[in-house]
Order: structure tokens, then C-alpha cells, then sequence
């Protein structure tokens, strides 16, 4: 079961009505419409690769790649991590040309 929290906010009377519509239009409750919008604007980064990611830049710094698989790991790792970021990022430009 997930933990959840209140809170209070502030907000511009125009951006709580893009948000009600939009989430009118995506049959959702306004608060759902919100947590769904705040979910989607952090990525969901595989940390443990970010880790090994950031490990294997700091050894190959120091010292050349330990193995060809290292290096192809580390690459893949990149490239998931690049992934997910494009995606967060195409997620928030139709999100901006819908508020147009």
C-alpha cells in the first residue's frame, strides 16, 4: 500500500483551470491529474545502473576500462539512462504543445 500525504498549495487561478481541464479531459480527479503530472516530470531512472554508470567513469578516469564487458555494460547502462531521460523529455514537449 502506498503512503500518502496532504498538503496545501498555492496556485495561479489559470494553471488550476489548465489542470482541472486537462484533467476532465483525461477522466481523471483534479488531484490525480496533479500526482500523475508530478510523476511524470522526475524520470524513472534505473539508479543502480546510474551507479554503475558513474563507478566506471571514475575507474576508467583513473585507469584504463577493466574489460570489453565492463565498457559494454556501462555503455547499455548509458544508453537506458539517455532512454528513459528522451522519454521524460517527450512526455513534457506534448504536455507543453497541449497547453498551447
Amino acid at each position: 500500500m502506498t503512503e500518502e500525504t496532504q498538503m496545501k498549495i498555492r496556485l495561479p487561478k489559470a494553471l488550476k483551470a489548465q489542470i482541472e481541464a486537462s484533467a476532465l479531459e483525461g477522466n481523471r480527479s483534479l488531484n490525480a491529474e496533479i500526482v500523475s503530472r508530478l510523476q511524470n516530470s522526475y524520470p524513472e531512472v534505473s539508479w543502480e545502473a546510474e551507479n554503475r554508470q558513474r563507478r566506471a567513469m571514475k575507474q576508467s578516469a583513473v585507469k584504463a576500462p577493466a574489460s570489453v564487458e565492463n565498457e559494454i555494460e556501462t555503455l547499455r547502462d548509458q544508453i537506458r539512462v539517455e532512454a528513459m531521460e528522451r522519454k521524460r523529455l517527450e512526455e513534457r514537449l506534448i504536455r507543453l504543445e497541449e497547453q498551447k
